[in-house]
């Protein structure tokens, strides 16, 4: 056998040694796996019953008038399976208020005033009273919350009322409702006298159900409120004192911080109906 040879034969050899070369890598797209499961939908609806309780105070230095709003409207939007996509909007008739008496004034005076200074008065034109009249919170987006899901939310039963006033005992058989509920802050835009103010408002959702929410039933009624009062900063919507006609009165504006505060903190209790669809 030639050298040629034999060098030849070596290297054919050490060749067929080596291990072989890793395949090559694959160059079509691989399948896109979500590393979490998408959220399900549970589109629900519901209208603010026209009955509320706001609870205005406007502490002041020498008063504390206070006050009550009783009339809303409005529709909050929302996945039960992901309360972060909730909107809406919950609108106030700040022409309800009535005031309660202070120092020199009863509750019917003191309401006429309130409601001149908010351009609501009697004796104002019907159109204008009912364009400056709802106090508009339009909900655009909600955080932190206690529970994205409003199934996660403990579950609670509360006995229902007989007729006579009596709460029945929580038994197997006795009548009840099951409440869930979720703390959030619902940021949004408050619209009043025709000026936006932007805000955030901390609430408890209160989610009802007439029987146990078997699987993912809608419930039928939601109470809201108010975790902390939302304050309202008077001059930033232009509420200033005015007479029945809607001027200004320069002479009252030494009330502003004396017996009047700069600032209304509202209280807010609402409920509302599930909207069932067609």
């Amino acid at each position: 056998m030639t050298r040629l040879t034999v060098s030849w034969f070596a290297l054919v050899l050490a060749s067929c040694a080596k291990d072989p070369p890793p395949p090559p890598e694959r160059t079509e797209p691989w399948q896109n796996v979500p590393t979490t499961a998408p959220k399900g939908a549970l589109a629900a609806r519901f209208a603010i019953e026209g009955r509320c309780q706001a609870i205005v105070t406007l502490p002041a230095k020498e008063e504390t008038p206070r006050g009550t709003i009783r009339v809303a409207r409005g529709e909050l939007r929302t996945n039960l399976l992901d309360l972060s996509t909730t909107t809406g909007t919950v609108e106030l008739d700040v022409a309800s208020i009535a005031m309660d008496p202070v120092k020199g004034q009863d509750a019917l005076e003191s309401t006429r005033m309130a409601r001149n200074w908010l351009n609501v008065g009697d004796s104002r034109p019907e159109a204008e009273r009912e364009r400056q009249r709802w106090a508009r919170f339009e909900i655009t987006s909600v955080e932190d919350l206690s529970h994205s899901d409003a199934f996660e939310a403990r579950a609670i039963r509360v006995p229902l009322a007989m007729a006579d006033g009596q709460a029945t005992k929580l038994d197997a058989s006795a009548p009840f409702e099951e409440l869930r509920r979720i703390r959030l802050t619902a940021v949004g835009r408050l619209t009043l006298h025709e000026i936006r103010v932007e805000k955030k408002v901390p609430l408890e959702l209160e989610l009802r159900w007439q029987r146990p929410a078997e699987g993912r039933e809608p419930p039928t009624a939601l109470h809201i409120r108010t975790r902390k009062p939302l304050v309202v900063t008077l001059a930033a919507h232009d509420i200033v004192p005015r007479d029945t006609r809607g001027e200004a009165v320069t002479a009252d504006q030494k009330l502003l911080g004396v017996r009047v505060g700069r600032e209304a903190r509202v209280e807010i209790s609402l409920e509302a109906r599930r909207l069932v669809s067609d």
